[in-house]
This record gives C-alpha cells, sequence and structure tokens, in this order.
C-alpha cells in the first residue's frame, strides 16, 4: 500500500535523523494503518449482531480522527509549497495521483481544512474530537462565509450538537437555510430563480429519464405537492393492501414516482380554459317488463319525479342487448370497447370493481380480464370497470 511505502521510503532518506514529535506522528500513523489493514482482512462471519455493531462505530470513529489528522496534515503540508517547489504540482494534485483519488475530491479536502483551521476552529475542534466527519464540515464550510459569520458562530455549538439527533439530510438542509437567511447580502438572487428551472425529459422505448432543477418558488410548490399526492397514494395502497395482503406495498421512491403521474393525470383530466358546465348524463333503461328506471352515473336509481327533468332535452344512444341484457361482443374486432359496452359497464359496475377500490365510473378504465394482446376478446363478461390506479 502507499501508505507503508511512504513511510519506509522516508526512513530510508533520513535514517535516524527524526525529532520526537515527527516519530511519535509516524509511529501513530503507521500503527493506524497497520491496525486497520488487519481488521479489514479479519472475517465477520458468525460474529455476534452486538460486536458487529460495536465495532463498526469503532471504525467510523476512527475513520473520522484520521480524516481529521489526515486534514491538519494536508493543510500544513500546503503551507510550506513542498510538493509545488519538489515536483511542480499544487498539493492537491500531488494527493490525487500519489493517493489515487479524484482531482475534485482533493481539492475539496484541502479547501475543507484549510477554512476551518483559518476561519472556523470551533468545527475544527468538533471534528478533531470525533463528535462530526467530514460531511458535516464540508456543509459547514461551505455554508459560512465573511458575510454570515459573526451571527453563526454563536449558533455552531447547536449546530454541532444537532448532528447526533437529526438525520444528515435535514441537518444540511437546514444548516443551509439558516445560512442563507443569515446572509442577506448574500449572491442569491431570487430574480435569477426562473432561469435555474430547467427540465429534461430523455425517452426511449418503454422508458423516460427525468433529470431537472428547480429552484425557489417552483422548487417548494412542486416539492410539495409531489410529497402531498404521495401522501394520499399512501394511504390508498395502506387500504389496498388491507383487504388484499397479497399486495405489497410500494417504497417512498415508487409513491413519489406514482404521485408525479397521477398530478399529470390530474391535470390533463380538466379543461383548465373551459367555462362550459358538465354536461349532466343519466341512464335511462327501457325494459317491456318492467318501469323505467333512471339512472345516475354512479350507477344509484333517481326518484320517478325526476324522469320529467332528463327527457326534457336528453341526448339518446341506442344499445343492441342480447337475451341477457348484455350488450353484443366485439369479439377481436376491437380493442377498445364500444361507447354501448362503456354504457352497460357503467350500469353493472358502478365503478372501480378492485377489492377495497371506491374511485368514480368517471375515473375508471375498461380492463380487458383476459389480456387483449394475448387474444383475449372486447366482450361484456370479460370486461370491468377498474381505477388507472388499480389498473396499473
Amino acid at each position: 500500500m502507499f501508505e507503508a511505502r511512504a513511510v519506509e521510503e522516508l526512513r530510508a532518506r533520513v535514517g535516524d535523523g527524526l525529532s520526537a514529535p515527527e516519530q511519535l506522528l509516524l509511529s501513530c500513523t503507521t500503527a493506524a494503518h497497520v491496525a486497520g489493514t488487519l481488521a479489514a482482512h479479519m472475517t465477520a462471519d458468525g460474529l455476534r449482531v452486538d460486536v458487529l455493531s460495536s465495532a463498526t462505530l469503532q471504525v467510523e470513529g476512527a475513520r473520522r480522527a484520521l480524516e481529521a489528522a489526515e486534514a491538519h496534515l494536508l493543510v500544513e503540508l500546503d503551507d510550506l509549497k513542498a510538493v509545488d517547489r519538489g515536483l511542480g504540482l499544487t498539493t492537491s494534485r500531488w494527493l490525487a495521483r500519489e493517493a489515487g483519488v479524484p482531482s475534485g475530491v482533493a481539492r475539496q479536502r484541502l479547501a475543507v481544512a484549510r477554512k476551518l483551521r483559518d476561519e472556523l476552529p470551533e468545527v475544527d475542534a468538533a471534528w478533531t474530537d470525533g463528535s462530526i466527519g467530514f460531511d458535516h464540515a464540508r456543509v459547514l464550510a461551505e455554508a459560512i462565509n465573511e458575510r454570515n459569520v459573526e451571527m453563526m458562530r454563536p449558533l455552531l455549538g447547536d449546530l454541532i450538537d444537532a448532528t447526533t439527533s437529526t438525520v444528515f439530510h435535514r441537518w444540511r438542509r437546514d444548516t443551509q437555510a439558516l445560512a442563507a437567511l443569515l446572509d442577506a447580502d448574500g449572491p442569491h438572487d431570487p430574480a435569477n430563480d426562473a432561469a435555474r428551472n430547467v427540465l429534461h425529459l430523455s425517452p426511449s422505448d418503454d422508458l423516460t429519464l427525468i433529470r431537472g432543477e428547480l429552484a425557489g418558488e417552483s422548487a417548494a410548490t412542486v416539492t410539495q405537492a409531489i410529497e402531498s399526492v404521495a401522501d394520499e397514494l399512501f394511504r390508498s395502497w395502506a387500504r389496498d393492501c388491507a383487504a388484499n395482503p397479497e399486495l405489497e406495498m410500494p417504497t417512498r421512491p415508487m409513491l413519489l414516482a406514482q404521485a408525479v403521474v397521477e398530478i399529470c393525470r390530474r391535470a390533463m383530466a380538466v379543461e383548465v380554459g373551459s367555462s362550459r358546465p358538465p354536461r349532466v348524463e343519466v341512464t335511462l333503461v327501457m325494459d317491456a317488463n318492467r318501469s323505467e328506471v333512471v339512472f345516475d352515473p354512479c350507477g344509484s336509481p333517481l326518484p320517478a319525479k325526476t324522469l320529467p327533468v332528463f327527457l326534457c332535452d336528453p341526448t339518446v344512444y341506442a344499445a343492441v342487448v342480447d337475451s341477457l341484457g348484455l350488450p353484443i361482443d366485439m369479439g377481436r374486432a376491437t380493442r377498445v370497447p364500444t361507447i354501448t359496452q362503456r354504457r352497460a359497464l357503467a350500469l353493472r359496475d358502478g365503478g372501480c370493481t378492485f377489492p377495497g377500490g371506491d374511485a368514480r365510473i368517471a375515473w375508471t378504465d375498461a380492463h380487458h380480464t383476459r389480456t387483449w394482446g394475448r387474444g383475449g376478446p372486447t366482450d361484456l363478461d370479460l370486461l370491468a370497470l377498474v381505477c388507472r390506479r388499480h389498473h396499473g
């Protein structure tokens, strides 16, 4: 490994001409490297869970301590400009070459180390004693600047303490928001948010890759809308899973994706610019053996006294049925049910037929219970109304 090789080369050059602090430092780093290598080569098979969890946290603490040690060494090496003079490389480029890390990562490590040593000693101390890790230190180093540092400094203790009781992404969001709030004269200009709102769609045969960025009010609006609809879908799925134990509850990312689709579907379902009221439609069933019965779009019978109102100016559709009162089947002639079949389905099913489904007729699809693509006919007894979510 390059760490052991570096120590060996150093001892070969200087021999025993090391000061006591230098010898102590090399002894500590060598011991840490040896201990880490031994731990990495040990098998974890068969160990108790409490031992595994304890060892994992100890390794995390050692990693934080070693990262802080590397930061201190790196910034001191950069101050001496030794790599620049000897090899013609910047310190970060030297680290990237020798350690095999991306150059951007090396630059970031050096920048954070310098910011903490020169401007944020409180954060550096918390990193050194293991209270926070590099990711926490990086967030604070990037969020605090010369405009808000005096207001942020008294809050550093609380921000550091909050890392133990808040998940990282939420802590990062709150810290960045606080820093931006206290940086009233900062570089952010809300007028530029519109230009930052971009979305790219990359469709393929059966897949669409969506990537983009939203800022300001747009970001808050979209996030709130998607999260809200995802919560609705979660509750719907919870009811479905309770009624149908064989179903599996979707993960949160799956619910968020379904929420985006649902929002788009709802937007397309309403003609926003139209001022025409919806047309009232009822189903009038005329049977020679029965009196006339009127049903509303949900399949509920209406009082007989309402008949004159509906017969005043109706739009009449004829449906030819067989001896059982079912519309004539379409077989394989068409995949899409006819209007007549749709009306018969509305009368028969009354809405979504999925167990626990409560969607109204207007929000349902005609589902082939025997898949059309596999030879299923478009016959009424093989069709059922289901809402789009259950259809999926």
